[in-house]
């Protein structure tokens, strides 16, 4: 009994240490972590928890730094962005003194006048623009040197702000002189399935340059169906294969039979959704896609840059610095001419329709004034010009009404005389510009 108790007692105490062992090993190889199972032996798990993945091992690429070729290239890229900003500012400021001239010198409602002092601006700033499209030129450059370093250094932490620098870069030049060469970048950057940048990024600046070719040829006067065709081939010039939205949405009114002449002529975002543009959202949704203004202004898009007028007018020196020289060059007046013709006077008969030949043919006459009294006293509440009524005819006419319809309200005998009086001087030519010129001429104030 007691070597059959003795041998039971010590096959327990050593059932019990192996599992102790077994238990002690266990932790201590949780503590050092897994250990690699020879090669071709499965690796086997704890049997109190699930089998773990094997860790996958990290390549030291990964968080290697960008290459030094590509930091140099990406650097030029920021310092060529910025001085292309500063380039803009500055067609920026000349643009809104073009655009508040077009808009508000009385000389400039003539389309003529206003197409000859628009050239003759842009030669008396010609080395501001040209600086425009050197430094979108220069960026272009440097974008297209950085492209095949971005790429070889691909995707990773170390090189997103060199990703995101040149991302910004090509959307700046995107909205320059050179937005042609953005959609090629774009497509270049975004192509193959080790793109540059993604694919969906450069599909938005290759939109982005498409919309400023847009804006671009509308505000020089082509048609719009013609300046669709031209946006839609700079996205194709991208090679992304890829629609934009906007421009299929643009397309779509214009095709509807939407006019964009009100939106050219006022600036007014409502005047978009009015012409069919509500599908994007709102009128104001499309207004801010043209946001920027064109690069060198057109006569026809005189409203692009907005309301600038109270900004431009308010730092008076800097728009007659801007201006002035312009101006009297191309109407060939002198500078007291030029303030004459500024005049309330000046105003109201070109409001009334006479040519810039005719206002200065007045001012040189030293008869501007008294052809604006003869204006004023021909204009009706709707500021069209028409020969002073005379009170025999609208006698006439009432007592006419008055027997053709009895029993009529006197507001209503008079509201439908003033209509039929009008009616008739409409038909005979004795209202508008023509009219005007007949009386200026019999008063011997303007030549016949």
């Amino acid at each position: 009994m007691g070597i059959d108790g003795v041998g039971n007692g010590g096959s327990s105490n050593r059932a019990n240490e192996t599992k102790r062992a077994a238990e002690a090993k266990e932790v201590q190889q949780r503590k050092q972590g897994p250990v690699d199972a020879p090669a071709g032996v499965a690796g086997v798990g704890s049997r109190f928890e699930a089998p773990r993945a094997a860790p996958v091992a990290l390549h030291r690429t990964d968080f290697s730094p960008a290459s030094p070729a590509a930091v140099e290239a990406v650097a030029k890229v920021k310092a060529a962005t910025e001085v292309y900003e500063s380039a803009r500012t500055e067609v920026t400021r000349l643009n809104e003194q073009l655009e508040t001239a077009l808009r508000t010198e009385p000389a400039l409602a003539d389309p003529d006048a206003a197409e000859k002092f628009r050239e003759a601006f842009v030669t008396e700033h010609a080395a501001v623009y040209e600086a425009e499209k050197a430094a979108a030129r220069a960026l272009a450059d440097t974008l297209r040197a950085a492209e095949p370093l971005v790429r070889a250094d691909g995707a990773r932490a170390t090189t997103l702000d060199n990703r995101l620098s040149v991302a910004e870069g090509l959307m700046t030049l995107a909205g320059s002189s050179e937005y042609r060469q953005a959609a090629e970048l774009a497509g270049r950057y975004g192509r193959g399935h080790d793109a540059a940048l993604p694919r969906e990024d450069m599909a938005d600046v290759a939109e982005r340059a498409a919309l400023t070719g847009l804006r671009e040829d509308l505000s020089q006067g082509l048609t719009t169906e013609a300046a669709m065709s031209r946006a839609g081939a700079i996205l194709g010039v991208a090679g992304l294969g890829l629609k934009s939205n906007a421009l299929g949405a643009i397309g779509s009114a214009i095709g509807a039979g939407a006019d964009l002449s009100e939106f050219m002529r006022t600036g007014d975002a409502a005047s978009l959704g009015a012409a069919g543009f509500g599908v994007l959202g709102s009128g104001a949704a499309v207004a801010a896609m043209f946001g920027g203004g064109p690069i060198t202004i057109g006569v026809a898009g005189a409203a692009f840059l907005g309301k600038t007028v109270l900004r431009a007018v308010a730092d008076g020196n800097a728009y007659a610095a801007a201006v002035d020289a312009p101006l009297t060059k191309a109407l060939s007046v002198s500078p007291d001419e030029l303030e004459s013709l500024r005049s309330t006077w000046a105003r109201s008969l070109a409001e009334a329709g006479l040519k810039t030949p005719e206002l200065i043919e007045l001012v040189r006459n030293g008869n501007l004034a008294a052809a604006g009294e003869v204006s004023m006293l021909g204009q009706t509440v709707d500021a069209t010009w028409v020969r002073p009524l005379e009170s025999a005819d609208y006698d006439a006419k009432m007592a006419e009404l008055q027997a053709a319809e009895p029993g009529l309200s006197y507001a209503e005998y008079d509201s439908r005389t003033m209509a039929a009086l009008e009616a008739e001087r409409t038909a005979r030519g004795d209202r508008g510009t023509d009219a005007l010129r007949r009386a200026l001429a019999e008063a011997g104030l303007l030549g016949s």
